[in-house]
């Protein structure tokens, strides 16, 4: 995805006023995030921060979203703001062109179906950055150890705050968990532990019970393509940890409840199951059981 995606804190999270993006699709070079395998000894860089995860998924790969920084965001406002000011000319004169064309198919009594754009203004200029690329898929073929149908996997990472964002598989970006999920931080020269990342498809009833009350939908739920749903099960003091791992600075991640947000570039949307004492819902509500309330939608 060679493009950046604006910060949670912001008001329009992958909405109007950021680029309007076109197919859902995963670029898969030049990533920001990095699979660590496990042939041989693992070394954590001081200026780099890492998250492990276990996932039983079928193929399908779990997709984070980095937290652009307030430099990125700089960066990017002062991009698009150029490039506006270049395309405003053809923006304000295509616009005038079509008001023309309405007042005189009006005038003669003739239908005008095309959609006049708003005032050419930033906010809803269409504007794509590909200097920065802060979401991708994590590919599970380069896994630090097999078990059977388990994955674990090492990201090695830029220092921030990631977003669970959704799910994947190659280049295709499949399933937002645009209902609600959870953001962690990843430390610089730490790893933060997920535990296990379950996914399943929601048509058919899952036998693990993080996913009970998220599948078993029937095959009304998925139409022409499969909704896919996930939960997490987070890392305890009794969750088994790699040998390649032994005496490195880990601890379990510090989720917290993300709210609803708008991802109009996949071709499903669901929410991450609740996780106790992290994240639940009550009637459409996305809450944030760390603090107690309602957790602000990002749109």
């Amino acid at each position: 995805m060679s493009k950046l995606l604006p910060p949670l804190s912001l008001p329009l999270f992958l909405a109007l006023g950021f680029a309007a993006l076109p197919a859902p699709i995963l670029a898969q070079s030049k990533d920001e995030l990095t699979e660590i395998g496990g042939d041989k000894p693992i070394t954590l860089r001081d200026d780099h921060a890492y998250f492990l995860f276990r996932t039983r998924s079928g193929g399908v790969s779990p997709v984070f979203l980095r937290i652009p920084s307030d430099a990125e965001m700089q960066a990017y406002d002062a991009a698009k703001r150029e490039a506006f000011a270049k395309a405003e000319p053809a923006l304000i004169r295509k616009r005038q062109e079509l008001i023309a064309r309405k007042e005189t198919a009006e005038k003669a009594g003739r239908p005008f179906s095309e959609t006049i754009p708003p005032e050419p203004a930033v906010e809803n200029f269409n504007f794509v950055w590909d200097k920065v690329k802060n979401a991708q898929t994590v590919r599970l073929g380069r896994a630090m150890e097999k078990t059977g149908d388990e994955r674990t996997l090492l990201i090695e990472a830029p220092p921030g705050t990631y977003v669970f964002y959704g799910m994947g598989y190659g280049d295709i970006f499949h399933t937002c968990l645009c209902l609600g999920t959870v953001s962690f931080t990843a430390q610089a020269g730490r790893i933060a532990d997920l535990g296990t990342i379950l996914i399943a498809s929601a048509s058919e009833k899952s036998d693990l019970p993080e996913l009970a009350g998220e599948t078993g939908f029937g095959p009304s739920m998925n139409g022409h393509l499969v909704t896919w749903a996930a939960a997490i099960r987070p890392a305890t003091a009794s969750t088994p940890l790699s040998p390649l791992l032994a005496g490195k600075p880990i601890a379990p991640a510090d989720f917290r409840a993300t709210g609803k947000f708008v991802a109009g570039f996949s071709f499903g949307i669901n929410r991450l199951a609740p996780i106790p004492g992290v994240l639940g819902y009550d009637r459409g509500n996305v809450l944030d059981l760390v603090e107690n309330k309602v957790a602000a939608n990002q749109y």
